[in-house]
């Protein structure tokens, strides 16, 4: 078996099996209809893939999975990944807000995968005695889904427990909470010796430059802070910083998950250079809205 690490956010909309409660489940009704919008208005940004070498991204009903395989070559990739990941649930929340809706809770957690079916996919015509021309044609029609991704995938475990748990646990909100095993990971590959060399472009003047990091978790005055300084010849920054809220205990004795969570509140990132070269480098800062619903799921 190949087993691939990977983190995983789980999230739903809150507010959504209300309206079908309400209508007795009739999906032509009304309110039914209103669900159905939601989404739909939702979807530009719902189906953003914000990574698509390591990120597969899956939709149920009202639910949204981003499952991503942990790269140790590019450490850029995963803090990218996870600013994006964390900008597209806070933009989510937005839109979702203005349309007069409660928005979503989110978890994303670490474990590992493992892939225990050969097929993602397997279409009706392997169900059905026909020639090789028709067999081609029925299996443009798929009738198994399997997704690797999501084969044993423990990482979509935690993260479904936890969010599950609802406000009884902590778990209360449109609020993103981001495992304390998430950040731990990020810290351990930073610090693991990672080196990366970066060539440089057509017309670049900066000749290439190898690229070595130094990650920590600390509090600054009671703030956890998630901490990545990069490191080469000329220079040395902070090219990736997340502060938090205090984060809060989870203990589930019975599902075996005994962690903190915390819920970020601003991300800032300057990963490819000093973030004072601003006419190379991009630098990318965002705070997220705090966004205040009494609605619980």
């Amino acid at each position: 078996m190949q087993i691939n690490e990977s983190f995983c956010l789980w999230s739903d909309l809150l507010g959504y099996g209300s309206n079908f409660y309400k209508s007795n489940w009739d999906i032509t009704s009304e309110l039914s209809l209103v669900n159905i919008r939601r989404i739909e208005n939702l979807q530009p940004v719902w189906l953003r893939v914000n990574n698509p070498f390591h990120e597969a991204l899956f939709t149920l009903n009202d639910g949204l999975v981003r499952n991503f395989d942990i790269t140790r070559e590019h450490y850029p990739v995963i803090l990218d990944w996870l600013v994006n990941v964390i900008y597209t649930f806070d933009l989510i929340n937005r839109l979702d807000s203005q349309s007069g809706h409660p928005g979503l809770r989110g978890v994303l957690a670490y474990g590992q995968r493992v892939k225990y079916i050969d097929s993602n996919y397997i279409g009706r015509g392997e169900f059905i005695q026909t020639s090789p021309t028709r067999k081609e044609m029925f299996n443009k029609n798929i009738v198994v889904y399997s997704p690797s991704e999501l084969q044993m995938n423990t990482a979509f475990s935690k993260a479904y427990i936890i969010e599950g748990s609802g406000s009884s646990m902590g778990v209360s909100g449109n609020n993103l909470y981001i495992d304390l095993e998430v950040i731990n990971k990020i810290v351990e590959i930073g610090n693991s010796g990672i080196r990366e060399s970066f060539a440089t472009v057509d017309g670049d003047p900066l000749p290439p430059a190898e690229y070595t990091y130094s990650a920590s978790f600390t509090e600054d005055n009671g703030t956890p802070i998630l901490c990545v300084k990069t490191i080469c010849s000329e220079h040395t920054w902070i090219s990736f910083r997340i502060t938090f809220s205090q984060g809060q205990d989870y203990v589930n004795q019975k599902q075996s998950i005994v962690t903190k969570l915390y819920k970020p509140l601003s991300v800032e990132s300057s990963l490819f250079g000093p973030p004072d070269i601003e006419s190379y480098y991009e630098e990318s800062t965002f705070h997220l809205n705090q966004w205040q619903s009494n609605t619980q799921k």
